[in-house]
């Protein structure tokens, strides 16, 4: 979408996928804290840029943009040897003839601005003494300003504008959440570990964030956490869609030893999901593969409705008695069933790169099940398991091509 010489950073789109803001250094190349904010409307003209911010400012960045990419917000610096923001910027763009611009500079540093959906509010960091970050939340209009009460770190605004979360360090990462109207704290975790927080959904009733190297969210209004990932993988940076019931992350070893991208979208109450056998040997026999399946806190495992459960919505659960248990010993009753497993190896068969898998010999795969409670709820779950294709050998060492 760039191509000008000079580094072009921190960029952010806006929900209808139309317009996308960034910094940019083409300017003054060699100078990374010398930065200045363009816009692009990329569906409409593509490539062709505004220049948002002046040459007159310095270190321009930390963009955030509205919903309908008709607000941009950003912090701005003084040209000094600190190379920090010092106000924040926020510019109407809805006539790209005549932009408006809005100054709030409090007394102190003012950093990391990001806005409600409709750009109406903003939200931001700023240094007090002692090098804490209070929070504190405006009219983008320069009006209404408010700091949040008690609370101190990095805050993000939810799309309604109703609550802010804020991540803060007092020996762990915990975060806490705000309500902008009254102040009050709503929430916060303070559990000796760290709880990288991650996004807050437009109507600021789940919140996702890392914890342990897994993926969890809370939902403020039952007040029920759910961890969504329990593997070997390093999963980080939960962000999440408008409703909250999708979930996008960053996932190290899930597919190969780097970082890559994935989706998870949730239905109803989340599951967590053991599939046994962890490794799958696809020429392997045997009749069944089982999977353990444990509700969140407050729910039963003996209300799962059994014959509603299914494997990646294709395969049914099988016909075996099924049981309640406690298979990972952690006090939390668990549901066990049984898949087919010829019908699972034919699934997975089905959707996965055999070119690939033949040439590896291995690789890993997630498999969800989801079902409903007796009452309807819907659950869902899964787990990553690893799936191997041995070569078929012949008697005297002969082997089978393949």
């Amino acid at each position: 979408m760039t191509t000008a010489y000079g580094e072009d950073v921190g960029a952010g789109i806006s929900c209808d996928g139309n317009k996308i803001a960034y910094a940019s250094g083409r300017f003054h190349v060699g100078e990374p804290w010398d930065l200045e904010i363009f816009a692009m409307n990329f569906t409409d003209s593509p490539g062709q840029e505004v220049q948002i911010s002046n040459n007159s400012t310095y270190l321009d960045s930390g963009v955030a943009i509205s919903r309908e990419g008709k607000i941009i917000a950003w912090h701005t610096g003084p040209n000094t040897p600190y190379k920090h923001g010092e106000y924040i910027t926020i510019a109407n763009i809805s006539d790209i003839n005549h932009i408006t611009y809005t100054i709030i500079d409090t007394p102190e540093w003012d950093q990391y601005p990001t806005l409600s959906y409709d750009g109406k509010k903003v939200c931001f960091s700023q240094h007090t003494g002692g090098g804490n970050l209070g929070v504190l939340v405006a009219n983008t209009d320069g009006t209404g300003l408010t700091q949040i009460p008690g609370a101190y770190g990095q805050g993000v605004i939810s799309g309604d504008g109703s609550k802010v979360a804020v991540l803060w360090n007092e020996g762990d990462w915990e975060f806490s959440i705000y309500e902008v109207a009254t102040g009050n704290l709503v929430f916060r975790t303070d559990n000796n570990v760290d709880d990288w927080f991650g996004s807050i959904n437009y109507y600021a009733n789940i919140i996702a964030y890392t914890r342990g190297g897994e993926i969890y969210t809370y939902d403020l209004q039952t007040m029920q956490e759910a961890k969504l990932t329990d593997d070997v993988y390093e999963d980080w940076y939960p962000r999440l869609d408008e409703d909250g019931d999708t979930i996008v992350f960053v996932s190290i070893g899930r597919d190969g030893p780097d970082s890559e991208i994935f989706v998870m979208t949730l239905t109803g109450t989340a599951a967590t999901i053991d599939v046994d056998p962890d490794t799958l040997n696809l020429r392997g026999q045997g009749q069944w593969i089982t999977a353990y399946i444990e509700l969140p806190k407050g729910y039963n495992a003996g209300d799962i409705n059994a014959s509603t459960i299914m494997l990646n919505d294709t395969v049914p659960v099988g016909p075996t008695p099924i049981a309640i248990g406690d298979y990972d010993n952690d006090t939390i009753p668990d549901l066990m069933v049984k898949f087919d497993r010829a019908e699972v190896i034919s699934y997975i068969r089905s959707n996965v790169n055999m070119t690939e898998l033949i040439e590896k010999r291995f690789m890993t795969i997630t498999l969800t099940i989801n079902g409903k409670l007796n009452d309807e709820t819907p659950f869902q779950g899964n787990d990553t398991i690893k799936i191997i294709l041995p070569k078929e050998s012949m008697p005297h060492g002969r082997q089978f091509p393949t």
